[in-house]
């Protein structure tokens, strides 16, 4: 497995336990703990179609990041609004920690576009 998959693993993982953990505090949804590892299988899938496409063109590696940020707003958005159908009282609990979710793996995606290979 490539290290950027087990990072998003990774990260999934500890945010998922650590909203676990929190949920008393919160009042989040304990379904709310499958959110950073459904981002985390997002990302991979989404990794995955980058690293072919870095290959072929920039043009098509910059529309596979984008298209990648898109497919998690509209994730983002989806979760948010299933939550808040939940449980109402917790709606900026929810938004706060679903948004949060996208940032992270949003500035990952872009972090490893960016990374520019030595080729000599």
């Amino acid at each position: 497995m490539k290290t950027q998959n087990t990072l998003y693993l990774a990260i999934g993982a500890l945010l998922g336990a650590a909203i676990y953990f929190t949920i008393n505090f919160t009042s989040v949804p304990l379904i709310a703990t499958a959110v950073p590892l459904a981002f985390a299988a997002i990302a991979v899938l989404l990794n995955n179609h980058f690293e072919k496409t870095k290959s072929l063109s920039p043009t098509k590696s910059v529309n596979a990041v984008m298209i990648g940020v898109l497919i998690k707003l509209l994730f983002s958005a989806l979760i948010i609004a299933g939550l808040i159908v939940l449980k109402k009282e917790s709606k900026y609990a929810s938004a706060g920690l679903v948004f949060l979710t996208y940032i992270i793996y949003s500035v990952l995606l872009i972090k490893s576009a960016l990374k520019i290979e030595n080729s000599k």
